[in-house]
This record gives structure tokens, sequence and C-alpha cells, in this order.
């Protein structure tokens, strides 16, 4: 507001009841802002599409009060976990319940890939998504919304439009921040710190040290690598980025009587582990045939087929923070190195995909329903929706020969 040189200055400001006529998807229909009281939120279809997120639960990230929604892997396909005003038990689920065109889907964490139905959803198929927040709002779903709901309208055919869109995206990812392992000769100071401070060393000796400071000098100032290892597997494993890439293709058509839209969507996400990665390939069809003002029938239908292939199917990501730096990840001559057991090492599992898990996810839902419109007000709802759900894991390991540096061997 630019004040004026008057002394007086009179400042109106212009009314603006929009928001209060918006329309809200909630539990037993719709129903205008300014009528509803219940806690409530929403996002529009158009920041939906926007976001280059990879799941549509990461669309929610600072974009509403009172959800939380955290990531705590990195894992390539992994969704995060939602928390609407917080965890509502502690010993059950606290995931919220997801309603999909009035139908509640399965949902889950990290570790549900297999049967989250959220996770396979694409962004451009999304019409509306409204957040349940508070009892009142959610009451009708009872016992299953405990922890909130989530209301997903998927989008539909239009009257005398025909419309063919497409939307792809390339991100790029990259480790955030990575932990600092010690130094070789760090390592060796503390490590004879600490046997000096026990009672006895590995050779049952009360005291002492192991390495010395003179090794310890030696190790430092040495240029021979291979001799003297300072290594840091966590940094030579992780990749500094990867991408992920996401294509979608809509086509929508209506009339007076037939309304559908179709799309297709393919979802292509590295990881920043090496030989890690997701591949999704998805089919959305939702059909509206309209027979009378009395009567309409529909049929949708949604599947999708998720492929993982994981080269830290375990505990690796542990190995490598445990690894000290006086061992080598690689020779000079290219030849692994070995772990302070002896055996292989977490790296060249991840690289010669000496332990590898391939995960494959198949789901189908299909919705068939038919509304009754008998008397003007009055609608009557019909649905079945029949749901096919498989998965398939397959774990392939690998022998392989060390190399003694000393030996040659």
């Amino acid at each position: 507001v630019v004040i004026l040189k008057e002394t007086n200055n009179v400042v109106l400001l212009q009314e603006s009841e929009n928001n209060l006529n918006d329309v809200l998807v909630i539990a037993y229909g719709n129903q205008k802002r300014n009528s509803f009281t219940g806690s409530i939120g929403t996002i529009k279809n158009t920041t939906i599409e926007s976001a280059p997120n990879s799941s549509v639960q990461e669309t929610l990230q600072g974009n509403m009060a009172g959800v939380q929604s955290t990531n705590a892997t990195g894992q390539a396909g992994g969704v995060p976990q939602i928390r609407i005003r917080g965890i509502g038990s502690i010993n059950a689920s606290a995931t919220p319940l997801y309603v999909i065109d009035g139908i509640p889907v399965v949902s889950g964490d990290i570790s549900g890939l297999n049967s989250n139905t959220i996770a396979g959803l694409n962004a451009n198929d999304i019409q509306s998504l409204t957040v349940l927040k508070d009892a009142s709002a959610t009451s009708l779903y009872g016992s299953r919304a405990a922890n909130g709901v989530i209301l997903i309208t998927t989008k539909r055919g239009k009257s005398d439009k025909v419309r063919v869109s497409y939307n792809g995206s390339v991100g790029i990812s990259s480790p955030v921040e990575l932990p600092q392992n010690a130094t070789a000769w760090d390592y060796m100071a503390m490590y004879d710190e600490a046997n000096g401070n026990d009672l006895r060393t590995d050779a049952g000796i009360p005291g002492g040290a192991i390495f010395g400071p003179a090794k310890i000098n030696e190790w430092k100032s040495s240029t021979d690598r291979d001799a003297f290892p300072n290594s840091d597997m966590i940094r030579e494993t992780y990749k500094k980025q990867s991408t992920q890439t996401q294509h979608y293709i809509g086509f929508s058509h209506g009339n007076d009587h037939l309304k559908s839209n179709t799309s297709l969507t393919y979802q292509h996400q590295d990881a920043v582990i090496p030989n890690t990665f997701l591949k999704r390939y998805g089919l959305r069809s939702n059909n509206t045939y309209t027979i009378n003002k009395y009567l309409d029938f529909g049929l949708d239908l949604s599947s999708r087929n998720t492929n993982i292939t994981d080269a830290s199917p375990g505990t690796e990501i542990e190995g490598m923070m445990r690894q000290p730096a006086i061992f080598p990840t690689r020779f000079s001559n290219g030849v692994w190195g070995n772990n302070y057991a002896g055996t292989p090492h977490t790296m060249q599992f991840i690289f010669d995909k000496l332990s590898m898990r391939y995960e494959q996810y198949q789901e189908t839902i299909a919705k068939l329903y038919a509304r009754i419109r008998p008397i003007e007000g009055m609608t009557l709802d019909f649905t079945y929706t029949p749901r096919i759900a498989t998965s398939n894991f397959k774990g392939v390991s690998k022998t392989t020969n060390l190399y003694d540096y000393k030996t040659g061997d």
C-alpha cells in the first residue's frame, strides 16, 4: 500500500469470497467450504502436477498444515511416512486411511512397497486431494480413520472434448550429507588410546599400544596406499547424484453418453547406491456411460507393475560405516581388497552384484458401479471393487576370490 502525502488516508480492502465457495470432496459427497465445520485441507491438482515428485505422498511435504511427511530412507521407490496431527497410536499403525474415488485402498510405509497402492498412483491422474484431520471429518469411516483420511479423486473425461496430453520430467537426486569416517591414522590413534584404557591388549597383556606412534606416522606419511590404505568406503560407494525419469500420456474423451479418461505412465528411478533402481509401468482408465437421466454405469481400471533391483538388501550400509580406513577397498591394479574379517567387503558386494534382491509387484484394481437417481435429490450407488495383487522375490548370491596384496595370491 502506497502512503500518500496527505494527512488522512483511507485504505479500502477488496472482499474475496472465492475460497468460501470452493467445493470440497468429503466422505459423504461434495460440500461448499462455507458450510463445512470440520478440519480439512486441500491441495489443487495444479500444485500436485507441477511438483517433480516420485510419489503422491511427497506432494504433501510442506504444502499442508498439520501434516508431517518424512522419508527415512533413500531406497528407490521408497515413499514418505505420513502423519496427520502426530502419532495416534504407539503399538498400532499410525498411517492414515487412503480413499481413491470413494474406495478405501491398501497403503503402507517404506517396508510395504508391495502393498502400497498409493505408491503407484501418478500425480497427473489426480483431480483433487483432500485431507480430513479431525474426528468430525473422519467419523464416517470409523476406527479406520483414527489417523486421519486422505481422499483422492482421479480425473474423468469431460463432455464434447477430446484431449491428448503428455507430461515428462527428469530429476536429479544427491545425498545431502554423508557420514565422515575416521582416517586410517586417526583410527589407529584412537584404537591405541582405547586399548591403553583397557585392562589387556589383544595378546592378553595389560595396557599398551597396538600400532604405536612410529607406525602411525609411517602410515600417514606414506604415498603407497596399497601397502598403507586410507579408504573411505562410504564416499567411494555412493554416487554423487542419481536420476529419475517420469513419463505420462493421457487420453480424454466425452460426449452426452460416454466419458472416458485413460492414461499410461512410466517411471524409472535410480538410487544413489550402484546397481539399485526401480521401474514402474502403470495404466488407469476411468469410464462412465450415461443411459438416461436416471441411470449411469461405470468401469474404472487401475493396474501397475513395479520392478525393484536392490544391490544392498541387507546390512550393507552398516557394513560400510563399520569398515576401518586401514583396510583397502580396491588396490591400484583394480583388484578388490577385504574387510576387517578377511572376507569380501560391502563395496565389492554392491559393485560385483554378489548379493542381489529382485522384487516384482503387480496390482490390478477394478471398480464396477451403477448410479441410480430414482427421484430428484436421491442417489443410489452400487459398487463392486475386486483387487488382485501378486509379489515375487528372488535373491541371487555369488562367490568370489580374494587377493592377498602381500603374497600376490
